[in-house]
């Protein structure tokens, strides 16, 4: 792989569209059925023209959905708040708050109490020739607006900004997209929660990387979405779910690399996910206001013959 050179990582030389390469493959679905970045922006174009005229807090949990609404919220010329508390209680406040609507698409499984006012609209529909308006976003327009957890004190905002985002994915791409082809990104993390969205839902769209969509509850679930994508996969998800992994002991196709977060990995873990899926396991620390920083788990690997 050749190493992306730092003029790559300046605002002149970063692709500000709205979706990166349109014509190319973004999204694999359970169905087997893949969306190119032009059925995005079908689909995004014709979610924004239902939104209303305000922030957005979404309700999606499946990540081509999520996808979508981010992209038509930002068409509507608006943000999206991501709070990883999903509560009715934290909702509301995010409503009151910020004059926010809360959006939720069909056909997505329903949190269990939906805030009132809920706004719910049809399921995105990305079919269609047509090559849908890519507009190019200005670097410093605030896209995303993203709370800590509180568990500290209260919540705490942060804005994120286009061109930081785009940026962000790029540098990403070693850890991300490390092969000479593109890689399948499977995530067994939401994409309202900071890990997801940086590692899911903004490369797909700034990145060559494809994306699995689908139920992500159950290690079934997860081995179906690796089915359904090709060489080379990588993982994204936590410990936890690392655990519950090998203990289903299912068949799973080769895995180029796991990335976790959002847990302390022990070493035990990582040892043994490597040796039963034959991968390579790299660990992310990160925060809300920062992002994710990389940190490879190679101790247990600098004595090996």
């Amino acid at each position: 792989m050749t190493p992306a050179s730092a003029s790559d990582f300046w605002p002149e030389t970063a692709d500000l569209s709205l979706v990166f390469s349109p014509d190319r493959t973004v999204f694999r679905h359970p169905d087997g059925t893949a969306s190119t970045g032009y059925d995005l922006l079908r689909a995004a174009h014709r979610t924004a023209a239902l939104l209303p005229d305000a922030p957005i807090v979404s309700l999606c949990q499946d990540v081509w959905h999520f996808t979508v609404l981010f992209l038509a919220t930002i068409l509507r010329g608006q943000s999206v708040l991501l709070s990883s508390d999903r509560t009715p209680e934290r909702l509301l406040q995010l409503v009151a708050s910020h004059s926010a609507v809360c959006v939720m698409l069909e056909g997505e499984t329903a949190i269990e109490e939906l805030p009132v006012g809920t706004l719910v609209l049809p399921a995105p529909d990305g079919s269609g020739t047509d090559q849908p308006d890519n507009p190019v976003i200005p670097f410093d327009r605030e896209v995303a607006t993203v709370f800590t957890s509180g568990s500290t004190g209260q919540p705490v905002a942060y804005a994120k900004k286009w061109g930081a985002l785009v940026i962000r994915s790029i540098v990403a791409r070693e850890l991300l997209d490390p092969e000479e082809t593109a890689s399948s990104l499977i995530g067994t993390v939401p994409p309202y929660h900071m890990y997801g969205f940086e590692t899911l839902v903004c490369q797909a769209v700034h990145t060559r990387s494809l994306v699995a969509t689908g139920p992500t509850a159950y290690p079934a679930d997860w081995q179906k979405m690796l089915g359904l994508t090709t060489t080379p996969r990588i993982l994204i998800t936590t410990p936890l779910q690392m655990r519950a992994l090998l203990q289903a002991d299912l068949d799973t196709p080769p895995i180029t690399r796991i990335v976790s977060a959002a847990a302390p990995l022990s070493e035990d873990l990582a040892r043994r996910s490597e040796e039963t899926l034959h991968t390579v396991v790299t660990e992310i620390y990160g925060a809300t206001e920062i992002g994710s920083i990389e940190l490879p788990r190679v101790l247990w690997r600098q004595n090996d013959p």
